[in-house]
Protein backbone atom coordinates (compact mmCIF):
# COMPACT_ATOMS: atom_id res chain seq x y z
CA UNK A 1 0.00 0.00 0.00
CA UNK A 2 1.17 3.33 -0.79
CA UNK A 3 -0.03 6.62 1.53
CA UNK A 4 0.46 9.92 0.02
CA UNK A 5 -1.04 13.65 0.49
CA UNK A 6 -2.00 14.78 -3.30
CA UNK A 7 -2.45 18.28 -4.37
CA UNK A 8 -4.54 18.98 -7.35
CA UNK A 9 -5.47 22.10 -9.04
CA UNK A 10 -8.15 21.35 -12.00
CA UNK A 11 -8.58 23.97 -14.64
CA UNK A 12 -11.32 23.57 -17.76
CA UNK A 13 -9.31 25.04 -20.74
CA UNK A 14 -10.71 27.97 -22.04
CA UNK A 15 -8.02 29.25 -24.27
CA UNK A 16 -6.27 26.25 -25.93
CA UNK A 17 -3.50 28.00 -28.07
CA UNK A 18 -1.84 29.81 -24.80
CA UNK A 19 -1.76 26.19 -22.92
CA UNK A 20 -0.05 25.03 -26.15
CA UNK A 21 2.32 27.48 -25.83
CA UNK A 22 3.27 26.75 -22.11
CA UNK A 23 3.25 22.91 -22.55
CA UNK A 24 5.64 23.06 -25.62
CA UNK A 25 8.41 24.97 -23.11
CA UNK A 26 7.87 21.73 -20.18
CA UNK A 27 9.32 17.79 -20.41
CA UNK A 28 6.56 15.19 -22.15
CA UNK A 29 7.10 12.56 -19.67
CA UNK A 30 4.05 10.13 -21.26
CA UNK A 31 1.08 9.88 -22.45
CA UNK A 32 -1.44 7.45 -22.29
CA UNK A 33 -4.83 6.86 -22.39
CA UNK A 34 -6.02 6.32 -18.81
CA UNK A 35 -9.64 4.61 -17.91
CA UNK A 36 -11.22 5.03 -14.59
CA UNK A 37 -14.02 3.42 -12.93
CA UNK A 38 -15.59 4.44 -9.68
CA UNK A 39 -17.66 2.04 -7.82
CA UNK A 40 -20.51 3.08 -5.13
CA UNK A 41 -23.34 1.90 -3.71
CA UNK A 42 -26.66 2.37 -5.68
CA UNK A 43 -27.42 5.45 -3.39
CA UNK A 44 -24.28 6.59 -3.77
CA UNK A 45 -23.53 6.31 0.30
CA UNK A 46 -19.33 7.04 -0.24
CA UNK A 47 -19.90 9.47 -2.49
CA UNK A 48 -21.81 11.56 -0.70
CA UNK A 49 -18.96 11.46 2.15
CA UNK A 50 -16.48 12.37 -0.79
CA UNK A 51 -14.89 8.82 -0.64
CA UNK A 52 -13.72 7.70 -4.16
CA UNK A 53 -13.19 4.36 -4.51
CA UNK A 54 -11.43 3.82 -7.94
CA UNK A 55 -10.27 1.10 -10.15
CA UNK A 56 -7.90 2.67 -12.79
CA UNK A 57 -7.02 0.29 -16.25
CA UNK A 58 -7.82 -2.69 -14.33
CA UNK A 59 -4.60 -2.68 -12.65
CA UNK A 60 -4.72 -0.52 -9.71
CA UNK A 61 -7.25 0.26 -6.86
CA UNK A 62 -7.42 3.39 -5.74
CA UNK A 63 -9.07 5.23 -2.48
CA UNK A 64 -9.18 8.66 -1.69
CA UNK A 65 -10.95 10.94 0.98
CA UNK A 66 -10.16 13.90 2.90
CA UNK A 67 -12.16 13.92 6.28
CA UNK A 68 -10.39 17.15 7.33
CA UNK A 69 -11.40 19.53 3.71
CA UNK A 70 -14.23 22.00 5.53
CA UNK A 71 -13.47 24.54 2.50
CA UNK A 72 -15.25 21.73 0.10
CA UNK A 73 -12.12 22.17 -2.15
CA UNK A 74 -11.53 19.36 -3.84
CA UNK A 75 -8.08 19.94 -4.14
CA UNK A 76 -6.04 17.79 -2.10
CA UNK A 77 -6.91 14.42 -0.83
CA UNK A 78 -5.62 11.50 1.17
CA UNK A 79 -4.77 8.35 -1.11
CA UNK A 80 -3.99 4.98 -0.83
CA UNK A 81 -3.48 2.48 -3.80
CA UNK A 82 -3.09 -1.25 -3.71
CA UNK A 83 -2.30 -3.61 -6.68
CA UNK A 84 -5.17 -5.27 -8.74
CA UNK A 85 -5.38 -8.69 -8.17
CA UNK A 86 -5.26 -7.54 -4.29
CA UNK A 87 -1.71 -9.60 -2.50
CA UNK A 88 -2.11 -11.41 0.97
CA UNK A 89 0.18 -9.14 2.35
CA UNK A 90 -2.64 -6.33 1.68
CA UNK A 91 -5.09 -7.66 3.62
CA UNK A 92 -4.17 -6.44 6.94
CA UNK A 93 -3.47 -2.48 5.02
CA UNK A 94 -6.82 -3.18 3.60
CA UNK A 95 -9.12 -4.01 6.40
CA UNK A 96 -7.44 -1.34 8.27
CA UNK A 97 -8.59 1.17 5.80
CA UNK A 98 -11.68 -0.37 5.30
CA UNK A 99 -12.66 0.63 8.86
CA UNK A 100 -11.91 4.36 8.46
CA UNK A 101 -13.89 4.37 5.65
CA UNK A 102 -16.83 2.62 7.01
CA UNK A 103 -16.29 -0.05 4.79
CA UNK A 104 -16.69 -3.88 5.26
CA UNK A 105 -13.20 -5.78 5.52
CA UNK A 106 -13.25 -8.17 2.33
CA UNK A 107 -13.47 -11.43 3.58
CA UNK A 108 -10.27 -12.90 1.45
CA UNK A 109 -7.90 -10.64 -0.63
CA UNK A 110 -10.22 -9.89 -3.48
CA UNK A 111 -11.41 -7.07 -5.02
CA UNK A 112 -14.38 -9.25 -6.04
CA UNK A 113 -14.66 -9.99 -2.56
CA UNK A 114 -14.89 -6.43 -1.25
CA UNK A 115 -17.33 -5.05 -3.67
CA UNK A 116 -19.61 -8.16 -2.53
CA UNK A 117 -19.65 -7.35 1.34
CA UNK A 118 -20.02 -3.82 0.28
CA UNK A 119 -23.04 -4.01 -2.30
CA UNK A 120 -19.95 -2.15 -4.64
CA UNK A 121 -21.04 -1.42 -8.54
CA UNK A 122 -19.99 0.46 -11.48
CA UNK A 123 -20.78 4.14 -10.18
CA UNK A 124 -19.21 6.44 -13.12
CA UNK A 125 -16.77 5.69 -15.61
CA UNK A 126 -14.05 8.32 -16.72
CA UNK A 127 -11.80 7.92 -19.96
CA UNK A 128 -9.50 10.32 -21.28
CA UNK A 129 -6.31 10.40 -23.01
CA UNK A 130 -3.59 12.04 -20.90
CA UNK A 131 -0.44 13.70 -21.31
CA UNK A 132 1.88 14.28 -19.17
CA UNK A 133 4.56 17.17 -18.73
CA UNK A 134 6.59 18.32 -15.80
CA UNK A 135 8.79 21.05 -14.86
CA UNK A 136 10.93 21.41 -11.75
CA UNK A 137 8.27 21.92 -9.25
CA UNK A 138 5.44 19.63 -10.51
CA UNK A 139 3.56 17.73 -12.98
CA UNK A 140 1.03 18.79 -15.18
CA UNK A 141 -1.31 16.23 -17.04
CA UNK A 142 -3.52 17.76 -20.00
CA UNK A 143 -6.49 15.47 -20.17
CA UNK A 144 -9.04 15.36 -23.40
CA UNK A 145 -12.10 13.73 -21.67
CA UNK A 146 -14.57 11.75 -23.46
CA UNK A 147 -17.93 13.76 -23.09
CA UNK A 148 -16.38 16.46 -20.97
CA UNK A 149 -13.98 18.54 -22.47
CA UNK A 150 -10.20 19.94 -22.31
CA UNK A 151 -8.48 19.70 -18.64
CA UNK A 152 -5.46 20.70 -17.27
CA UNK A 153 -4.68 19.33 -13.83
CA UNK A 154 -1.41 20.75 -11.85
CA UNK A 155 -0.12 17.77 -9.58
CA UNK A 156 1.75 17.35 -6.60
CA UNK A 157 2.04 14.39 -3.97
CA UNK A 158 3.99 15.58 -0.82
CA UNK A 159 4.07 14.16 2.77
CA UNK A 160 2.23 15.46 5.57
CA UNK A 161 0.54 18.81 4.89
CA UNK A 162 2.53 21.56 6.14
CA UNK A 163 2.73 23.52 2.62
CA UNK A 164 -0.43 22.54 1.29
CA UNK A 165 -1.18 26.49 1.30
CA UNK A 166 2.31 27.20 0.10
CA UNK A 167 2.42 25.20 -2.68
CA UNK A 168 -1.40 25.39 -4.40
CA UNK A 169 -0.07 29.46 -4.32
CA UNK A 170 2.73 28.51 -6.63
CA UNK A 171 0.64 26.32 -8.97
CA UNK A 172 -1.57 29.52 -9.40
CA UNK A 173 0.96 31.83 -9.89
CA UNK A 174 2.79 28.89 -12.32
CA UNK A 175 -0.30 29.18 -14.56
CA UNK A 176 -1.45 32.71 -14.25
CA UNK A 177 -2.35 34.28 -17.74
CA UNK A 178 -3.17 30.98 -19.45
CA UNK A 179 -7.04 31.59 -19.89
CA UNK A 180 -7.89 28.49 -17.53
CA UNK A 181 -10.83 28.25 -15.68
CA UNK A 182 -10.40 26.99 -12.54
CA UNK A 183 -12.85 24.32 -11.55
CA UNK A 184 -12.58 23.07 -7.97
CA UNK A 185 -14.25 19.80 -8.43
CA UNK A 186 -13.27 16.04 -9.70
CA UNK A 187 -14.35 14.58 -13.02
CA UNK A 188 -16.81 12.65 -10.86
CA UNK A 189 -18.69 15.57 -10.13
CA UNK A 190 -18.46 17.37 -13.29
CA UNK A 191 -20.03 13.95 -14.59
CA UNK A 192 -23.05 13.27 -12.49
CA UNK A 193 -23.70 16.97 -13.30
CA UNK A 194 -24.75 16.53 -16.34
CA UNK A 195 -26.38 13.54 -15.81
CA UNK A 196 -27.75 12.69 -12.50
CA UNK A 197 -27.97 16.49 -10.75
CA UNK A 198 -29.94 15.71 -8.41
CA UNK A 199 -27.43 13.35 -6.78
CA UNK A 200 -24.73 15.56 -7.48
CA UNK A 201 -25.79 18.54 -5.04
CA UNK A 202 -25.91 15.82 -2.64
CA UNK A 203 -22.12 15.24 -2.91
CA UNK A 204 -19.28 17.61 -0.72
CA UNK A 205 -18.17 19.19 -3.43
CA UNK A 206 -20.49 21.65 -6.19
CA UNK A 207 -19.20 24.32 -8.18
CA UNK A 208 -19.68 27.38 -6.82
CA UNK A 209 -22.74 28.34 -9.38
CA UNK A 210 -24.30 25.59 -8.36
CA UNK A 211 -24.78 26.52 -4.67
CA UNK A 212 -27.65 29.14 -4.87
Amino acid sequence: MKKTTEIELKFAVEKPALLEEFLEGLEQIGEKRVADEYFDTSEGKFFKKAVFIRIRNKKQLDFKYNFEDFENLHEECEEHSFEIPLKKISLPALSRLCRILDLKPPENPSWDSLKRVNRLKVFVKINRQRKIYEDRDFKYAHDKVKKLGDFLEAEKMINGKKSLATVKEKMRKRLAGLGLKPVNVGYVELYLRKHDFNLYRQGRYILSEDKK
